[in-house]
């Protein structure tokens, strides 16, 4: 069903904004992943996410995201001049792959938005899974100009001074 619904085109992207404190502005938008099944409820991504990893498509919806959340953001900047800058949360499966760095580019190539307006978002688990090739595929990420930041930071197992390692 998820494979079909890329294809069918029936996720979309919201985006949620956030806002500097101090001056009440808008600074980047993170992009959530919403599935509505044609003539049906919409289907919460706590749901259809983890169906994703067991079927081998997380890294699928992963690009698909980046893609889609990538077009949005240059359209922003072309419409008004300002660049929003927008989070894309990155899977661990994703954050595993060796060539994640290069498809992250080919995107930013396709799409012409510049690297310092994409923020990629990785839980814990995805750099503790493997940290030798996490590290990396982050190092590369990095390289490009993307910025990475943890997501859900405290909710797994691991401590500052490890999270220090990673770029």
């Amino acid at each position: 069903q998820i494979d079909a619904a890329l294809k069918n085109d029936e996720f979309t992207l919201f985006y949620q904004p956030i806002v500097n404190s101090r001056t009440g502005l808008v600074e980047s938008v993170e992009a959530l992943i919403r599935w509505q099944k044609p003539g049906g409820e919409p289907v919460s991504p706590a749901k259809f996410i983890p169906h994703a990893e067991e079927a081998g498509l997380i890294k699928k919806i992963d690009c698909w995201v980046l893609e889609r959340a990538c077009r949005d953001a240059i359209s922003w900047l072309q419409d008004d001049g300002r660049g929003l800058r927008v989070c894309v949360n990155l899977s661990a499966v994703s954050v595993q792959q060796p060539n994640m760095a290069n498809i992250i580019d080919d995107i930013l190539r396709r799409t012409k938005l510049p690297p310092s307006l994409l923020t990629l978002e990785l839980t814990e688990t995805a750099v503790i899974a493997d940290p030798y090739t996490a590290r990396r595929v982050l190092d590369e990420i990095v390289l490009l100009g993307v910025n990475l930041s943890i997501d859900d930071f405290g909710t797994g197992y691991s401590s500052l001074s490890y999270l220090q390692q990673f770029p």
